[in-house]
């Protein structure tokens, strides 16, 4: 994994290398072990490395075929690449290198974009042919590497992290997704909260000429597997498809540790390489202090198949003096206020490899949220929703007039709100754009309310998941990697009946029958808690994540001028006073503040060194 940035230009001027080296210095900690820069004059490639695969000069980048016509810059893994070698070595193509990098820039030369068909991974990259004068920028199947683009007057930009832009133009806040965001916690699709930057959508390569014609391809869709026609679960499969993936995900020259929560997912995966692999595998956990945390279950793991385990105790105060640092690698609002511990634990799990595998994504592929199973309730109140009831219709008794809340907008909405509409419409003024399209366009042609969430979270919810996981580890120089996101896993799960999923309520039931080869049922089928923080009592001290309150009552959060900022003091006046519980208004208004310091206003010094040294 890695770090890259690109610039093509639509002109006559010539990229400036020295620009390129100051962008890819901003995400130096994607890639710190060595550097690369490349210029045909209409375009450059900048490039970062963080070395996982051949630890040799000959892992290099920017890579170039023999000829010099197709140069790349490559983000990520490509975990079948040894099959895809053997494919090209027996059409008579040599290699010079044992990395995969090597093997998707000789694959787009041979096979050009159909090449992606192939590809089982998470990667980003870029390849230059330099003979047609063409970009073309790809993006992997699932979107677990992030990629950002940027049009700026004659010039296109494209980088691993959108901090890498800095120096080109002033940020600018996008007020048309304000209210997804606070909404949220994150927006969907190819938008962000940046004025004129975008992010390629999963499963998309751009084609972009040097005259200027961009051309976009979607070579994949992972919500087209839930509409196939529904099939029976093949436990076997699906269990040889999930070890497969797991041992794939360790093919590493810099060892690998395993990101233990005692949750089921990251369970498994520590069972099953615990019980395959002959060294002794380090595992690293978090514990919180106040926090309910699935520390027993870590034990009970660990107790069963043997790691060398580390396990971190942090507290309100470490969160807190993390957490700016955290959102400037996150480049977006944290999401999630664990976003810190993670990163915290990143930097721990470094001192062992430089490679951590994570359980991320079991949940959205095999359905593994509460809020899957849907009480009959919203069931009825979806199909009024569908069928256009308007909500005076409904009579105002007991019981019944429940139903109204189902009718103001998609129920999938409203179960994944950080914020409710009816919260976020007082401390927003009105004006503000309330556009959920790509939300909505996620759940297209799904037939039920279970599908439309499995849609959805697959296309919305886990991207913001996977963004996280990459930023976090990033930040202390550390590949993330997910074993549970694969297509291959997804398009076998996903033609299975939400109803087989969510067998007699219970979710993630195909997973649980396969992880009962390893746990017993008391473990599997245990309610999930997951990593739940007391938020509202921290943000009552001053010395945790309180002391981010007092932002919300100064500029220049008080300068915006679309929020109701007497509604939002009364809210931090009754939180404070314990009256009233506002944890998630508030942490929302502070994640915003935080990012639109760092970002936009430019009021908070940037984490990156270099940064710092822009004209502000």
């Amino acid at each position: 994994m890695c770090g890259f940035v690109a610039e093509i230009r639509f002109d006559d001027i010539e990229v400036n290398e020295d620009d390129l080296r100051a962008r890819a210095e901003i995400i130096n900690h994607r890639g710190p072990d060595d550097e690369g820069y490349y210029s045909c004059g209409w375009a450059g490639l900048g490039f970062k490395r963080l070395a996982i695969l051949d630890l040799s000069y000959a892992g290099h980048q920017p890579m170039k075929t023999d000829d010099g016509r197709y140069v790349i810059v490559f983000n990520g893994e490509l975990y079948n690449f040894k099959d895809i070698r053997y494919k090209l070595e027996k059409s008579g193509i040599k290699f010079n290198s044992n990395t995969d990098t090597e093997v998707i820039l000789r694959s787009f030369e041979a096979w050009g974009k159909d090449a992606l068909k192939l590809f089982v991974g998470m990667f980003a990259f870029v390849i230059l042919d330099t003979k047609t004068k063409q970009a073309f920028i790809a993006r992997d199947h699932l979107g677990i590497k992030p990629l950002y683009i940027m049009q700026h007057k004659s010039s296109f930009h494209v980088a691993s992290e959108i901090k890498a832009f800095w120096d080109i133009k002033p940020f600018e806040l996008n007020k048309d997704v304000i209210y997804e965001q606070l909404s949220f916690g994150h927006v969907a699709g190819t938008n962000t909260l940046f004025k004129d930057i975008n992010e390629v959508e999963a499963g998309t390569i751009l084609n972009i000429k040097q005259n200027g014609d961009i051309k976009t391809l979607k070579y994949y869709d992972v919500t087209k597997s839930l509409t196939s026609k529904s099939k029976k679960a093949d436990l076997r499969n699906i269990q040889h498809l999930l070890d497969e993936s797991i041992k794939l995900h360790t093919i590493s020259d810099v060892g690998y540790n395993i990101q233990l929560s005692g949750g089921v997912d990251s369970s498994y995966i520590t069972a099953y390489l615990s019980s395959s692999e002959k060294d002794i595998i380090d595992s690293y956990s978090i514990t919180i202090d106040g926090a309910l945390s699935e520390e027993e279950y870590q034990k009970q793991v660990i107790d069963s198949y043997p790691t060398n385990h580390h396990s971190h105790n942090y507290r309100n105060i470490d969160l807190a003096e993390n957490y700016i640092k955290s959102t400037w690698h996150m480049d977006v609002p944290n999401m999630h206020v664990a976003s810190s511990f993670l990163m915290m634990l990143c930097e721990e799990s470094r001192k062992t490899s430089k490679v951590i595998i994570t359980g991320e994504g079991a949940d959205e592929l095999f359905g593994g949220y509460s809020r899957f199973s849907i009480p009959y309730l919203q069931r009825v109140g979806y199909w009024l929703y569908m069928i256009k009831i308007p909500a005076w219709i409904i009579p105002d008794i007991p019981k019944i007039r429940s139903l109204k809340q189902y009718l103001y907008e998609n129920p999938v909405h409203t179960t994944q709100r950080m914020i409710s509409h009816n919260s976020l419409s007082k401390i927003l003024l009105p004006g503000l754009s309330q556009d959920l399209e790509y939300r909505e366009q996620s759940m297209y042609g799904q037939t039920s309310l279970e599908n439309m969430m499995f849609a959805n979270h697959q296309k919305c919810y886990l991207l913001s998941l996977l963004n996280r996981q990459d930023k976090v580890s990033m930040a202390a120089s550390v590949e993330s990697r997910v074993p549970f996101c694969t297509p291959p896993l997804f398009d076998q799960i996903n033609p299975i009946s939400a109803k087989e999923k969510l067998e007699n309520g219970v979710n993630k039931a195909i997973f649980k029958k396969i992880a009962q080869r390893f746990f017993t049922k008391d473990f599997i089928y245990r309610r999930k808690s997951g990593l739940t923080l007391p938020i509202d009592k921290w943000l009552r001290d001053e010395e945790g994540i309180g002391r981010f309150l007092e932002n919300l009552t100064s500029e220049p959060f008080t300068s915006l001028t679309f929020f109701n900022h007497k509604h939002i003091q009364t809210l931090i006046k009754e939180h404070k006073e314990g009256s009233k519980n506002h944890y998630k208004e508030l942490i929302g208004l502070i994640n915003f503040d935080i990012w639109y310091q760092l970002f936009i206003a430019r009021t908070l010094e940037p984490i990156s060194p270099c940064a710092k040294t822009k004209k502000q």
